[in-house]
């Protein structure tokens, strides 16, 4: 059996692709496509569940579209992980250690969640 891709998307992924934002959305359907065939998991912070509601800078997704969002959510390709002590505090060592990298109101928790469970190879974000 052959092994699956990793790669963790952060919020700014799923708002491009809820919302079919022009410019990005093409850049990441084909992993979707992907991800729908078995090839690939795609690995996500648990907090991306609610920020891709209104993230700040983006259009709102409407409250029309809960169930799209919910059912989008649901397939099997995708992987959440929880906030947890080491991986936090992996974050804030990180904003320490770096603290230019990571614009206003960004927070490197997703960032962290993704080396955890992807192993930081495949890192997708617009920010």
């Amino acid at each position: 059996m052959k092994r699956r891709k990793i790669y963790y998307w952060d919020s700014t992924v799923f708002i491009a692709l809820l919302t079919g934002e022009e410019g990005r959305v093409d850049n990441v359907e084909q992993i979707l496509e992907e991800a729908e065939s078995g090839e690939v998991f795609i690995v996500t912070s648990s907090f991306t569940l609610a920020e891709v509601i209104k993230l700040k800078g983006k259009q709102p997704i409407k409250v029309e579209d809960q169930k799209k969002v919910t059912d989008f959510f649901e397939k099997d390709h995708f992987l959440f992980v929880d906030a947890t002590r080491k991986i936090t505090e992996a974050a804030r060592n990180l904003i320490w250690a770096n603290p230019g990298l990571f614009p206003k109101g960004c927070c490197p928790f997703g960032l962290c969640a993704g080396i955890s469970k992807a192993g930081g190879t495949r890192l997708h974000s617009f920010l």
